[in-house]
């Protein structure tokens, strides 16, 4: 198992699954954790998240042991993500964020590193990255 997911795996997990019994035959958790890579890697629809998983479908089964016998189609993974409830994802990923606050905390300053990214259509066509690693912060200019 990946064990540096297993902070934000544990978050997810505390989401409530309002599928019926019958319908949980992929952990929500895990499909909430690979829509989050898909989305981040480019997907911007359930297709893209399915193709996203279709695509790495071997690696993420084996590095998270899942023993899933095939890959879920993109209306599993729809219906999963459609049923949340916001306030209870907000809240997982706010405790998620709060459990990230306590751990950079506990860190000495030197050892910290700060990411933050803007997305070019957010900037008026404008990216921006900062990294920071506590004494020091890059933050380069690209257009």
């Amino acid at each position: 198992m990946v064990n540096s997911f297993a902070p934000i795996l544990t978050r997810l997990a505390a989401i409530p699954d309002p599928r019926r019994a019958e319908g949980k035959r992929y952990e929500q958790r895990y499909i909430l954790l690979f829509s989050i890579l898909a989305i981040v890697t480019g997907a911007d629809s359930y297709r893209g998240i399915a193709t996203f998983i279709r695509t790495h479908f071997k690696r993420l089964n084996t590095a998270f042991e899942l023993g899933w016998k095939r890959r879920p189609a993109h209306t599993s993974i729809r219906s999963v993500l459609i049923g949340l409830n916001a306030d209870d994802v907000e809240a997982a990923f706010r405790a998620y964020a709060g459990d990230l606050d306590a751990a950079a905390q506990s860190s000495p300053a030197s050892e910290r590193i700060l990411a933050v990214a803007c997305p070019g259509e957010g900037r008026g066509g404008k990216c921006c990255a900062a990294v920071s690693t506590g004494s020091a912060t890059a933050l380069p200019n690209r257009s």
